[in-house]
């Protein structure tokens, strides 16, 4: 958790894959308030079903794990 709020603190690309999964859950909040349920309407292929808040928490946590990747690769993490 250090090592996140390190990166966060230094990157602007931290802020936004956060800000991408905070948006993400709060409108499955939202949405699961308001109709009691969160309806997944993006269809690929029939086999996977996503709504758009889904797919804003996965490129948040895609965003932030190339963060840290790039930021371990550049040794500007200490440890």
């Amino acid at each position: 958790m250090a090592l996140l709020r390190k990166m966060i603190n230094t990157s602007f690309f931290g802020y936004v894959g956060l800000f991408l999964i905070f948006l993400g859950g709060m409108g499955n909040l939202v949405e699961r308030g308001t109709t009691g349920c969160v309806k997944d309407y993006l269809d690929f292929m029939g086999m996977v079903h996503f709504n758009v808040n889904d797919v804003l928490v996965s490129f948040g946590i895609a965003v932030l794990i190339v963060v840290i990747v790039y930021d371990k690769t550049n040794n500007n993490i200490s440890g």
